[in-house]
């Protein structure tokens, strides 16, 4: 019997700035220990890495687009695997999501605050693998998932799975190729036909029935995004296999043919790639975004107009990240007329704590005027500190990560700590 694995992919974090919050979000692993070997248990067989994986701590990143600076907003617990190309960003709730491995080798989506990085929820797998290739859509405000020729749409409270449709000519899809159209509620994948070939499958999420089936000529073809202010399906293009050119181009739906828009002159050199996983778009201003490597040009956070194929950006970036996602919340909001809910992330201002770390005591710089509350790294409620004068005891916390929020008069203020 065939065996098939999640993929789990471990990265180094070597620094953290200060730099100003975006809306474009990472995945990063920090490096905190040695190589140990590893057993992890994946759809019922083990798997051994005799030369082990690192220890350390995942972080959920904010990542400056202009400059490629990352900041950390908070190390995710427990968290020990990721299975690559499998995030996509809850564009209701500003919050990021992915499939994952905990330390107890149980398989859960994970559902992340972007404002603090701290996990809303994350809910253990209901079946035997994960839906991969996970599109969300803007206007109805649902998660769907691809898996072993199905598509299901998921729950991100329960885990729990709902087909959609099963297509058994999909035999395969092509990692990092699936687009969502949400004017129309179409899902879109590029998958091998079982004649050799792939074709472009255009999938309604209301029928689930397949509405285009394309053929796409030989070559390369991936990372496709959908613009829904243009209706059109963008990608990355190689005319053959073996050729070191790569174009931005649009693909027809209905017939496959590919536009060449214009030459990508960072992917166009020898050994030139996108790391898995690591795509994304912005509908606001219509920009690909894509972490890209090669021997000429390093690793770089790659910015291009989608309309126009320019790219407008190219910031180096000293290590890798996996899972890039941006916030389009505003935009899927205003363009389909969506009623706000009250939702939205508050602005927050940081206050001060110190010493950080401490063992007992933590000062704080808020008045008795102030409510604070003290959060775990799960995100759970511990306890409110009223008429504190400044100073909070934590001498029975367990060592780790805090989170303190205060609210005034429509304000929100917080602070992280550290609990040795």
């Amino acid at each position: 019997m065939k065996k098939s694995f999640p993929i789990l992919l471990f990265l180094f974090l070597s620094f953290f700035s200060n730099a100003q919050t975006t809306d474009l979000y990472g995945l990063w692993f920090e490096q905190t220990g040695e190589m140990m070997d590893t057993f992890i248990t994946a759809y019922g067989d083990t798997i051994i890495e005799p030369n082990g994986f690192p220890i350390g701590n995942n972080h959920l990143v904010d990542i400056d687009e202009n400059t490629g600076i990352q900041t950390s907003q908070g190390i995710v617990p427990d968290l020990n695997g990721i299975v690559l190309g499998s995030s996509t960003f809850d564009h209701f709730n500003k919050r990021f999501i992915f499939w994952g491995v905990d330390d107890q080798n149980i398989r859960r989506i994970y559902n992340l605050d972007v404002s603090n990085g701290f996990i809303v929820n994350n809910a253990p797998l209901a079946s035997l693998a994960p839906p991969i290739e996970l599109e969300y859509d803007l206007k109805e405000d649902i998660l769907y998932g691809y898996s072993n020729s199905k598509i299901y749409s998921v729950d991100l409270l329960t885990g729990a799975q709902t087909l959609v449709g099963s297509y058994p000519t999909i035999q395969a899809v092509v990692a990092g190729s699936s687009t969502f159209d949400s004017n129309l509620g179409h899902y879109i994948v590029l998958g091998a036909d079982g004649a050799g070939g792939k074709s472009l499958y255009t999938i309604d999420m209301k029928s689930g029935a397949i509405v285009y089936s394309a053929p796409i000529p030989v070559g390369y073809l991936a990372e496709l995004q959908f613009d829904v202010s243009t209706n059109t399906v963008y990608g990355m293009h190689k005319p053959t296999l073996s050729s070191q050119t790569v174009y931005w181009s649009s693909i027809d739906q209905q017939t496959g043919v590919i536009t060449d828009i214009l030459l990508i002159p960072q992917m166009s050199t020898y050994n030139a790639g996108v790391g898995l996983g690591t795509s994304t778009y912005h509908q606001a201003t219509q920009s690909f975004m894509a972490f890209v490597s090669s021997p000429a040009n390093g690793r770089q956070l790659l910015i291009l107009n989608a309309l126009t194929g320019q790219v407008t950006s190219a910031a180096p970036l000293l290590e890798n990240f996996v899972e890039l996602e941006c916030d389009n919340t505003e935009f899927a909001n205003a363009y389909y007329n969506k009623i706000n809910t009250g939702l939205e992330s508050p602005v927050v201002a940081q206050f001060e704590v110190f010493p950080n770390p401490t063992n007992e005591l933590l000062t704080v710089d808020l008045s008795n005027d102030f409510a604070i509350e003290l959060y775990a790294a799960s995100g759970q409620l511990l306890k409110v500190f009223r008429q504190h004068n400044g100073a909070l005891s934590v001498a029975d916390l367990a060592s780790g990560i805090y989170l303190l929020r205060a609210e005034n008069e429509g304000q929100v203020f917080q602070a992280k700590f550290v609990k040795e």
